[in-house]
C-alpha cells in the first residue's frame, strides 16, 4: 500500500457522517474518481485518495471522465490533444486493471446519473482552485 493522502488535502463536500480526519462515509458500491483537472495517472492525489479508500473499503475502483462538447472557448486541437492524453491514461488504467468511463455532455447532468446508474459508494473529485474554471461549472461559488 502506498502512503497515505495528508488529511490537508482532502475536502469533503457530501453530506453524511464524515470527516477529513476519518475519511467519506463509504457507501457499498464501487469508489469511482472523477477526473477533470489532473488527467494523469501519476502524481495524482484524488486518484491515490480513491485507490486507497477503494482498497480500504474492499471496494472496486473506476475512474469517470466527462466530456464537454463546449468548454471555455476550446477548439479542435486541444480537444484532439486532450483525447490523445485520455487515451493514454486509459491505457496506463487498463494497465492496472482500474476501468475508465468516458462520458459526454454537461457534467451537472452526467455524473449524478452515472453514479446513480451504477450505485457508486463514493465519487472523489480533483478540484481547481482558477476562478474562471469555478465560474464555468458552478457560478465562482
Amino acid at each position: 500500500m502506498t502512503q497515505p493522502v495528508h488529511s490537508e488535502r482532502i475536502y469533503l463536500l457530501g453530506k453524511g457522517t464524515s470527516s477529513a480526519k476519518t475519511g467519506p462515509a463509504v457507501q457499498t458500491g464501487p469508489v469511482v474518481y472523477w477526473m477533470s483537472r489532473d488527467q494523469r495517472t501519476r502524481d495524482n492525489w484524488a486518484l491515490l485518495h480513491a485507490l486507497q479508500l477503494a482498497q480500504e473499503h474492499n471496494q472496486a475502483l473506476g475512474v469517470l471522465f466527462c466530456l464537454v462538447p463546449q468548454y471555455l472557448g476550446a477548439g479542435r486541437r486541444a480537444y484532439e490533444f486532450m483525447l490523445a492524453g485520455l487515451r493514454q491514461v486509459e491505457a496506463e488504467l487498463a494497465g492496472r486493471r482500474i476501468p475508465f468511463f468516458l462520458q459526454v455532455g454537461d457534467p451537472v447532468r452526467r455524473i449524478p446519473a452515472f453514479v446513480e446508474d451504477n450505485g457508486v459508494g463514493v465519487l472523489v473529485c480533483d478540484f481547481s482552485p482558477l476562478k474562471l474554471v469555478r465560474m464555468a461549472t458552478d457560478g465562482g461559488s
